[in-house]
């Protein structure tokens, strides 16, 4: 028999035998009296006592029950009471008191006991588990059915801007970036609510700054004991980085290689063509072609190096503050192209992107110019901002040109940000520009003017609301960063 059988069998002896004792004294009791009763002969002087002996002996022996049932039964209640409450209050470092005896109250001691190592035990491993989370450096969100952010750990924080407050009671639509139709999310949910896993390693989603940000995805649900799902969990990790080296490595290595190869036959053959005449005028001109040639070479590798270096730093991220940017960048291609006509019409205040807004103005402004066929090459940077009760607040950049247009190859960077390899950017400047303002969560667009010219339209997303006068800046100020803690300063005009 097993020791469980005999504890049971115990438990009921016990019992049985505390039944029987009450039953015996009550009959004991009981008969007594009765037989008292039937005494007639009992003198008057022995009744009153025989009764009070009767009595006393009564409240003995109920006094005796009290003593033993409060002993063996009511204090182990009230002990065992007081460690679960404690437990159930929290205090989960509460021991569980084990009675060492047969019957049914040491059985339920031991089985508390056990419970409370099985929960401490889980505990620690929910612990354990909740520390890996909060750990991760992988973004991890938790939905009920409908999508309702019930949890979030410290990397989706950081990853997508949103703070904890921010995300719960919300859906993972504040991620939504636009760039994913609703077939896309109708066969998301399809798939999930199905109880199969989706995976996606290029998800494009947004910040809470409005930056684009790639992400490779996987959404599991999870399911109760009968296989229903009863939430979703997501995991998240920010490839951006990884995805513009590879669009990085693709694009300089042909647009270099193309660029590279039309350049060197060019300089050969002004080479061959110096060793071939005799005509001092001629040679001249051709060593001026070759220069020109070697300089867009050595250009080119600049540029090539810019890129790489802007993105490994993660420079294209840092806030700059648009007007003085502007001006400084402004102030510097006049200086290097005194032919052209310059005009900026910027506001009175100051607007903080999260953008390398230098490199966009450098590089538009410097094609508006290097593509113009006109004697005085004109072009005019504006700035303005959206509507200021848009709940996504964003500032356009316009560049107007009076030249002949864009050419077809520069347009398709712009436009789609696609390269084959049968279409190819003339210069490296115009993709950097191209992921600079896609990754901020911004736009590139292009309209041929009448009867000439070309506009240029970026619309980028604030790095914040909070603006301030433009007379609270300096125009040497180089620290990109400087400006967004000075903002903390200064008043909002926004407000």
């Amino acid at each position: 028999m097993s020791k469980s059988s005999l504890r049971d069998w115990s438990i009921r002896w016990r019992l049985g035998g505390h039944l029987f004792l009450i039953v015996c004294l009550f009959a004991a009791n009981l008969g007594g009296t009765w037989w008292f009763v039937q005494q007639t002969a009992v003198s008057s002087t022995l009744s009153p006592l025989f009764l009070l002996s009767m009595f006393i002996v009564d409240l003995l022996v109920i006094g005796a029950l009290f003593v033993l049932l409060d002993r063996h039964i009511v204090a182990p209640i009230q002990q065992l009471t007081a460690d679960t409450g404690a437990i159930a209050r929290g205090e989960f470092d509460q021991s569980i008191t084990v009675f060492d005896t047969d019957d049914e109250l040491g059985a339920l001691s031991h089985s508390l006991h056990e419970m409370h190592d099985q929960l401490m035990t889980t505990i620690q491993e929910a612990q354990q588990f909740e520390q890996a989370i909060e750990h991760a450096g992988h973004a991890i969100y938790i939905t009920d059915t409908d999508g309702t952010i019930e949890y979030v750990n410290p990397a989706f924080e950081e990853i997508t801007g949103y703070s904890e407050d921010q995300a719960l009671g919300e859906t993972p639509r504040i991620l939504n970036s636009g760039r994913q139709s609703e077939t896309y999310y109708e066969e998301l949910w399809e798939t999930i609510r199905s109880g199969e896993v989706w995976e996606d390693n290029e998800f494009m989603n947004q910040r809470a700054t409005g930056e684009l940000f790639v992400a490779d995805q996987t959404i599991a649900p999870i399911t109760d004991g009968d296989g229903n799902v009863v939430k979703f969990v997501a995991i998240m990790n920010d490839r951006t980085g990884e995805v513009i080296s590879q669009q990085q490595t693709q694009v300089l290595s042909r647009v270099v290689r193309h660029n590279l190869r039309t350049d060197l036959n060019l300089i050969d053959g002004y080479a061959h063509q110096i060793t071939k005449t005799d005509d001092t005028e001629a040679q001249t001109d051709y060593v001026h072609d070759l220069r020109e040639r070697v300089e867009g070479l050595v250009e080119l590798s600049q540029k090539a190096y810019r890129a790489i270096q802007e993105f490994d730093r993660g420079t294209y991220r840092q806030s700059q503050s648009v007007c003085t940017t502007c001006d400084r960048v402004v102030t510097g291609i006049a200086e290097q192209y005194p032919q052209a006509n310059l005009t900026t019409d910027l506001p009175d205040y100051e607007i903080d992107v999260r953008a390398n807004v230098e490199l966009v103005f450098e590089e538009l402004v410097e094609n508006a110019i290097e593509h113009n066929d006109q004697a005085t090459p004109e072009v005019t940077i504006r700035v303005t901002r959206t509507d200021e009760g848009d709940s996504s607040p964003m500032i356009q950049v316009v560049i107007v040109d009076n030249g002949p247009g864009l050419p077809d190859s520069e347009q398709e960077v712009l436009d789609a940000g696609e390269e084959t390899a049968l279409t190819h950017g003339s210069g490296i400047g115009l993709w950097v520009v191209h992921w600079t303002v896609t990754y901020a969560g911004g736009e590139v667009t292009i309209e041929d003017r009448s009867p000439r010219g070309t506009r240029v339209t970026v619309t980028l997303p604030r790095a914040s609301v909070r603006t301030f006068p433009r007379d609270a800046t300096t125009d040497d100020e180089t620290d990109p960063s400087q400006s967004a803690a000075d903002t903390e300063h200064t008043e909002d005009v926004d407000q």
